[in-house]
């Protein structure tokens, strides 16, 4: 993962690419492209496609029937090196971060906090995340496996937006676990949906 709430592998991964491909997104951290690298951008929408970034090659279409359209025309590489040196520095990173998730006597710190609450939550639970830090640690010690999901505002940037996020997804998928992650400014500001719930 790269972007504001990378971490290094990402980047590291980045920046030694020689071909960056954007899939339905306008990217819009030119930090972190890197500077010899071809980029591809692949956009449904033609007025995303260049908007934070020079692009060598535009093709605009549904990403799924692109990508679909394409792959039998890309080759197999049987040389790992790129990759082995992607993974190897994503390890080493991993590390890090799960190093500063354990268990204190003397506070519960945040990293520690999310990583619990991905441990024991359900398979299929949904996520929501207020902005700032708790964006950071969703986005960092959430394991996402294909089943479960993760709502925010993001780049919006609207506080107190994970309770009635979560209120929505719940009422949208009454079967399923859902955990808001809030924030201490946004907890104080969506104290009002606590009503919500009860009426």
């Amino acid at each position: 993962m790269t972007g504001l709430i990378g971490f290094s592998s990402g980047f590291h991964t980045m920046m030694n690419a020689d071909t960056l491909i954007l899939l339905g997104t306008q990217f819009p951290y030119r930090a972190f492209y890197p500077s010899d690298a071809k980029i591809i951008q692949i956009d449904i929408n033609p007025g995303s496609i260049g908007a934070h970034s020079k692009v060598d090659m535009a093709l605009v279409g549904d990403i799924k029937a692109t990508l679909r359209a394409l792959l039998p025309l890309v080759e197999e590489k049987n040389n790992r090196k790129f990759l082995d040196k992607a993974l190897e520095h994503y390890r080493d990173a991993r590390k890090g971060l799960d190093d500063l998730a354990k268990l204190s006597d003397k506070a519960i710190h945040p990293q520690y906090l999310a990583q619990q609450i991905s441990h024991f939550a359900a398979d299929d639970a949904i996520f929501t995340c207020d902005v700032g830090t708790p964006t950071v640690w969703a986005a960092r010690y959430l394991k996402m496996n294909g089943k479960r999901r993760l709502l925010g505002s993001f780049n919006h940037g609207s506080m107190a937006n994970a309770m009635p996020q979560a209120l929505g997804a719940q009422a949208t998928a009454p079967g399923r676990q859902v955990i808001a992650m809030c924030g201490d400014g946004g907890f104080s500001m969506l104290m009002g949906d606590f009503l919500s719930v009860y009426r």
